[in-house]
């Protein structure tokens, strides 16, 4: 997802819309690799790798960088944590052959074979997320349950 300060960049479609601002990711991110490497390499000057999303986040909050890369529940976890108002910033999915489509998938690693483990996760996450539980997990991060 990109997410932009509404101020400095007017809109962006797409990565080519950033040329000439300041913008950055998490180092090792698709969003890094994204922003090096998309718009044919004319962002590569103007990005910052920052050793966590939450630092490009922090950078992107205090003006010191006018776009970052990052995911939604990245995002959203950062505005409620640093207290921060979306107003000032937009956000928006973006496409490019770098980024995962539909943002980063998220699972859960048993040993293979383990049917009953698998099936026991699957319940239990089915029970949480019919009750609301889920939701209001994520809801007390700041982040938006989003269904696959």
């Amino acid at each position: 997802m990109l997410v932009r300060d509404r101020e400095r960049v007017r809109d962006a479609r797409g990565l080519e819309d950033l040329a000439g601002q300041p913008t950055g990711a998490a180092a090792g991110s698709a969003g890094a690799n994204a922003l090096l490497s998309g718009a044919g390499g004319a962002l590569r000057d103007k990005v910052k790798i920052y050793a966590e999303a939450d630092d490009a986040l922090r950078a992107l909050f205090s003006g010191e960088i006018a776009a970052a890369v990052v995911t939604r529940a990245q995002y959203e976890s950062a505005l409620k944590t640093t207290d921060q108002s979306a107003t000032r910033f937009s956000s928006a999915d973006i496409s490019s052959p770098l980024l995962p489509p539909r943002g980063w998938a998220i699972g859960m690693a048993i040993k293979a074979g383990d049917k009953a483990l698998a099936e026991s996760l699957e319940k239990a996450l089915d029970a949480l997320r019919r009750k609301g539980e889920l939701a209001r997990i994520f809801a007390s991060h700041g982040v938006t349950l989003q269904e696959p």
